[in-house]
């Protein structure tokens, strides 16, 4: 399960997080979707999976995030992944590099 959830999640996510201030390409590059693996539930939680997605605030984006996270959570349904929530967070953000 995890090595699909590695292959399969940064498009998914970037799919279901497209807008047009930041358009889905289809190529993703490193970078543009980071994945981490962490024990985040206590045992008496009734989710086994917690996929947090943080990302730039935009205003298409904030009109329709339950969409969004409930688009995630399908595709991940799909995959085979029981029992885990889809939290977006869309945090005002800059980014700037050389």
């Amino acid at each position: 399960m995890l090595d699909d959830l590695r292959r399969e999640l940064p498009e998914i996510v970037s799919r279901a997080v497209a807008c047009p201030e930041e358009p889905y390409d289809g190529n993703l590059r490193p970078g543009d979707v980071n994945l981490r693996f962490v024990v985040a539930l206590p045992h008496e939680e009734a989710l086994d999976y917690l996929v947090e997605i943080r990302t730039r605030w935009t205003q298409s984006r904030s009109e329709n995030l339950q969409e969004r996270s409930d688009q995630i959570r399908a595709a991940l349904a799909k995959l085979g992944l029981e029992r885990f929530g889809v939290w977006i967070e869309l945090p005002p953000a800059a980014w700037s590099q050389p």
